[in-house]
């Protein structure tokens, strides 16, 4: 079974996201509430963490920071991340590469769950030929 860290500051956004992952997609789901708590979990938590689940802007800090400090930690650590904000801001902003996958809220269950899969999965997706 394979374990997700999911880092979401809104409670209610993180329940839906957590309750999808866990009811539907059978993953195992460590939740957190702020970048801090984020890097607490990948440096003490005991069991491999698969993905890294994030929100792009929390209240202390970036998504892109939590990866960076995160794969420090975990360097296997694949990295999803999630915003509500446009694609297009965040790479103004230099808080999204163009290699990075993200997720635009609002989530549909199905998207959520293709995505995660894709994420842990690298070699199962197949890219159209050019």
């Amino acid at each position: 079974m394979k374990t997700i860290l999911l880092v979401e500051d809104s409670g209610p956004t993180l329940e839906v996201i957590k309750r999808v992952l866990v009811d539907l997609g059978g993953y195992t789901v460590l939740e957190a509430h702020s970048a801090k708590d984020a890097l607490r979990i990948c440096d003490q938590h005991p069991k491999p963490i698969h993905l890294l689940l994030c929100d792009m802007m929390l209240r202390d800090g970036t998504g892109k920071h939590v990866a960076q400090r995160a794969r420090a930690f975990r360097p296997e650590l694949q990295v999803l991340f999630i915003s509500g904000w446009p694609q297009e801001y965040l790479a103004a902003k230099r808080l999204l590469e163009p290699y990075d996958e993200l997720l635009q809220k609002p989530l549909l269950p199905a998207m959520l769950l293709d995505a995660v899969h894709a994420a842990l999965n690298p070699a199962a997706v197949s890219w159209p030929a050019a």
